[in-house]
């Protein structure tokens, strides 16, 4: 087997081509932005940099007359955080109504199995919700419910985010 052994190599053209058995621990005077394949580890990336993005869009309609809450079909996404300092931001538009003003609609933003991670306070009986929509008259109306949530999950591992929602009283819920 032959072996080249250089402290420098300069190229006349505009392509230079390595074969993946290279290790080098430092290449300079190469942007990233001139790569055109290949990866570079997120550890070489700095701080404040988005790396992932994911996107989930309802496209029919949605209704419900469950006082628990239940997902709200095709409003889920899964993400993998690269690191436990990972950050991941969570916004939602959603488009409600009741039949009447004689209930609320309760709208959460889950991680997993955990429906509490974005969720106000509640005092007496109150209801805690990321959102909560309420009709101001007494007819079927619309209202969207948007919101965003940034979330510290301390996990590598995959991790699902869905919406789900509820009726107060049984009375039926739509998203449209």
């Amino acid at each position: 087997m032959s072996k080249i052994i250089v402290d420098n190599i300069e190229s006349t053209g505009t392509t230079v081509t390595v074969n993946d058995a290279l290790s080098a621990t430092s290449v300079t005077g190469l942007s990233a932005s001139s790569l055109t394949t290949g990866t570079l580890p997120n550890a070489q990336l700095a701080d404040g940099h988005i790396l992932q993005v994911k996107y989930a869009k309802k496209t029919d309609t949605f209704s419900t007359t469950s006082t628990s809450y239940v997902d709200l079909t095709d409003l889920s996404v899964s993400i993998t955080p690269t690191s436990t300092s990972s950050k991941i931001l969570v916004s939602w538009s959603v488009e409600t109504g009741q039949a009447n003003n004689a209930s609320h609609l309760y709208l959460i933003v889950a991680r997993d199995s955990t429906d509490d991670i974005f969720v106000a306070d509640s005092a007496g009986s109150r209801t805690g919700a990321s959102n909560v929509g309420n009709m101001v008259n007494a007819e079927s109306e619309m209202q969207i419910l948007s919101n965003s949530f940034l979330d510290s999950p301390s996990t590598t591992s995959a991790t699902t985010y869905k919406l789900r929602i509820k009726s107060s009283n049984g009375t039926e819920v739509f998203v449209n």
